[in-house]
């Protein structure tokens, strides 16, 4: 098995790049969310699931999760979960709802045989736990896991030892991202000011003969001292530069208070360029970029969310500049090379993160959500990279792959709400 954990080859790439980007991060602002501390409000933007090979190669995604409170006396964390599902269905779009082909796909050229189109079918499946102090698990996201009533004391309702657990992913193949916060208590969904919970999530793929293992840390908003919201209000993420209420009437609610820490305003990844020679052996390496919004109603269509602008700035090691753009609507995993090029490898190597047209082996490229006319709308992302590895040549197998948290920067100025 070759494994290569968090930001290991990343950081080879920040470190060749670094010496003449090194400007651009200079007045980095206080951190607005965590990915290395614990936190009330906890998402893994990547998860991936596809246990029988419908898609390409055999994966899924180990998830942990902690309960760092340590106190035996009151140390329980109850946690309540939702399943964001943005898994592809060929079919033909009407109005944005889910053509339920069962007919799975990526991208618009797994349908283009059948005259299709490739449709997310965004969904939510929520479920609820009870962590013990200290207590960690782990579950794949294609089964889930059984889990008892755990506490001190057990929560109301909590009769049956098998009552409880984490539910699998919705749909086998699976696209999407698990979202995760802190309430008061297995029958009240209030969320709490308490901050400790941590995430890791492992990318595990075989295809019988190698083994690739991409591990990152779940993105972490820490809850603000003024504690949480109603049982069934948004969760609140950051405040604009006057203080004022953030977003006004956010999913039918009233006015958003800040409740944790806010979205980034700038993300940052540094990288290699498309198809680079990779210094860790004989490969070339080639990046997913993952987004999502922190901006999300988890009820209804999610098919009618807001489409986020996420502007590019692409420095290469000569501190040339290029720019690009894609948009975001409930959950993007894209090849760095299919953001400015058609999808597929057919041109990527007239793409401005290929190496070839960079003619450095790295960079860095800084993602600006672009903020809308709503005011009741938040247009922040978050996001993982992770790196392939390939056997030189278009045709190359896969060898090796890794996943790395990006950087964030500076605060939005809008904020951002999880409707619920």
């Amino acid at each position: 098995m070759r494994t290569l954990k968090g930001n290991v080859s990343a950081a080879i790439a920040g470190l060749m790049a670094g010496a003449v980007l090194l400007g651009l991060c200079a007045n980095a602002s206080a951190q607005v969310m965590t990915s290395d501390e614990t936190a009330g409000l906890i998402v893994f933007p990547k998860v991936i699931v596809d246990t029988t090979g419908v898609l390409g190669t055999p994966t899924d995604t180990l998830i942990q999760i902690t309960n760092t409170d340590l106190d035996p006396s009151g140390g329980a964390a109850a946690v309540e979960c939702n399943w964001v599902n943005a898994t592809g269905q060929c079919g033909v779009r009407a109005g944005g709802s889910c053509p339920n082909s069962g007919i799975f796909c990526d991208t618009n050229a797994d349908c283009a045989a059948l005259g299709l189109e490739c449709i997310p079918c965004w969904s939510e499946t929520d479920f609820g736990m009870v962590l013990t102090p200290g207590q960690p698990i782990a579950f794949r996201a294609s089964t889930g896991l059984d889990l008892p009533c755990f506490g001190v004391v057990l929560p109301p309702g909590c009769l049956s030892p098998n009552e409880g657990g984490v539910s699998n992913v919705p749909s086998n193949p699976f696209r999407g991202e698990l979202k995760c916060y802190q309430v008061a208590g297995f029958t009240d969904a209030t969320p709490t000011n308490e901050n400790d919970l941590k995430g890791e999530a492992t990318i595990i793929s075989s295809d019988g003969t190698e083994l690739t293992a991409a591990a990152y840390n779940a993105v972490g908003f820490q809850a603000t001292t003024a504690g949480g919201t109603s049982a069934t209000g948004p969760l609140c993420l950051g405040v604009n530069v006057a203080g004022a209420a953030l977003l006004s009437d956010p999913c039918g609610a009233g006015s958003c208070a800040k409740t944790y820490a806010g979205c980034p305003g700038v993300l940052i990844l540094d990288h290699f360029f498309w198809n680079a020679p990779s210094p860790l052996g004989v490969s070339q390496v080639r990046t997913n970029l993952t987004l999502a919004p922190c901006s999300e109603s988890l009820f209804g269509n999610l098919g009618n969310q807001t489409i986020t602008a996420a502007q590019m700035l692409i420095y290469n090691e000569f501190e040339q500049r290029y720019s690009t753009s894609t948009r975001v609507q409930c959950y993007k995993d894209i090849p760095l090379a299919d953001i400015d090029t058609t999808e597929g490898p057919a041109d990527d190597a007239s793409s401005v993160f290929a190496v070839g047209v960079q003619g450095t082996l790295s960079g860095q490229t800084r993602i600006r959500p672009v903020e809308g006319l709503e005011d009741n709308v938040g247009h922040g992302l978050i996001g993982v990279a992770q790196e392939f590895y390939f056997l030189p040549g278009a045709t190359g197998a896969l060898i090796e792959s890794a996943a790395a948290n990006l950087h964030a920067q500076g605060e939005r100025e809008q904020g951002d709400a999880i409707c619920r």
